[in-house]
């Protein structure tokens, strides 16, 4: 995991928590939604370290077992069985940070429009170190379309183009944003990834990724 950029993040206000920052880091940065303080004993060592985001990507590398996190590697690999060497390819290339910089308290707290509005202003911030090329936005509520299309204009990002997916995946289209912007090229709103149970079909999402006329990194 890269540290490079810690002196920067560190000066970023209302960052709860430092991004994970791949080695080998190539301009792809996932942005998930939210965490959860799903056991209040953990909370004091886990959700209140900075280094919080990074220790559960670096579990996911370690033992592949959340599929809010798999299944992002499903997505983007295009494969149903990822193996442990793929997987720590995969983030040694990625940055990735949740949006929401609070902790949601139980599991029927979602966040507000607020929450999504201040998480893009502290994502432009991150941005701004990272560079990324490509944006992988976990979730597609339409709150936080919303507040995305209300960074842009607050930032004079204009819009070249958006491609809709031509299929629902679960209830929702998944979108690509093409940006005239010197290094924020493209955003991709997926379906959010957790268990099936909440709706997060990889497959579908793979489908419509793998089809858009966009260079990885």
């Amino acid at each position: 995991m890269g540290k490079k950029f810690d002196e920067q993040f560190v000066d970023i206000e209302r960052l709860a928590w430092y991004p994970w920052v791949g080695d080998k880091y190539k301009n792809v940065f996932i942005i998930g939604e939210s965490n959860y303080d799903w056991n209040k004993q953990d909370s004091e060592d886990f959700l209140k370290s900075k280094k919080f985001t990074r220790n559960k990507i670096q579990q996911e590398i370690d033992h592949g077992s959340v599929n809010v996190y798999s299944n992002i590697e499903k997505a983007y690999l295009n494969k149903r069985d990822v193996t442990a060497d793929e997987r720590k390819i995969f983030w040694d290339q990625c940055a990735y940070m949740n949006l929401v910089q609070r902790v949601m308290s139980n599991s029927k707290e979602h966040p507000k429009r607020e929450d999504f509005k201040e998480g893009w202003e502290v994502f432009w911030e991150v941005q701004k170190t990272l560079k990324p090329s490509l944006i992988l936005v976990i979730g597609t509520t339409i709150k936080k379309i919303q507040t995305f299309r209300q960074m842009l204009i607050q930032k004079s990002i204009t819009i070249i183009s958006e491609k809709w997916s031509d299929n629902k995946n679960g209830n929702t289209y998944e979108i690509l944003f093409h940006l005239d912007d010197s290094e924020m090229k493209n955003v991709v709103f997926l379906k959010h990834t957790g268990s099936y149970r909440y709706g997060g079909n990889w497959e579908q999402s793979a489908k419509f990724f793998h089809q858009l006329d966009i260079t990885l990194p």
